[in-house]
């Protein structure tokens, strides 16, 4: 059972990297490494859960948070071994910090990746920076196949753009 675990757990994790990095930032993954406090992965609500500190690394990109979920679920049915996982929603708290190598970094409360839709949605105080570029709402949808992005506002707070014309 736990040669199973580590194998899910493994395949949910390259999985994560590989939609993430490839749909959302359109380049190819080197290594990848995850670093946090902590650890859970709960069978029966299909989640991973990475808590205290997240970091990862996965060469093109690092995302920072407090706590990495990754929700999943399974894509067909066969021999135990043979079953394969697919990634339902991957959900990052606390502080989260996603910075590409190109130095174009958002940051907010929240984030959450949604594979069918193909979006990546931020939350709380979201900014969306490059240089001296700044973009902000109440919420940052990126719209990963489209290669675009919407800002949104709220009773409480506006979009605000800071320009830096050249």
């Amino acid at each position: 059972m736990n040669g199973l675990r580590n194998t899910l757990f493994l395949t949910i994790l390259i999985s994560f990297f590989l939609v993430f990095s490839a749909n959302a930032f359109n380049e190819k993954i080197s290594d990848i490494t995850v670093q946090a406090e902590s650890l859970r992965i709960d069978e029966g609500k299909k989640v991973v859960t990475f808590s205290g500190k997240v970091n990862a690394d996965a060469g093109n990109f690092i995302i920072n948070c407090e706590k990495l979920r990754i929700y999943y679920g399974r894509l067909e049915k066969g021999k135990e071994k043979d079953k394969k996982i697919k990634i339902k929603k991957i959900a990052a708290d606390g502080s989260v910090r996603i910075e590409k190598r190109d130095g174009t970094i958002a940051t907010g409360d929240r984030a959450y990746y949604e594979p069918a839709q193909e979006m990546i949605v931020i939350e709380g105080y979201p900014t969306l920076r490059r240089g001296d570029d700044r973009v902000e709402g109440a919420k940052i949808i990126l719209f990963i196949k489209e290669r675009r992005y919407k800002v949104v506002s709220d009773q409480k707070v506006r979009v605000k753009a800071s320009i830096t014309l050249k």
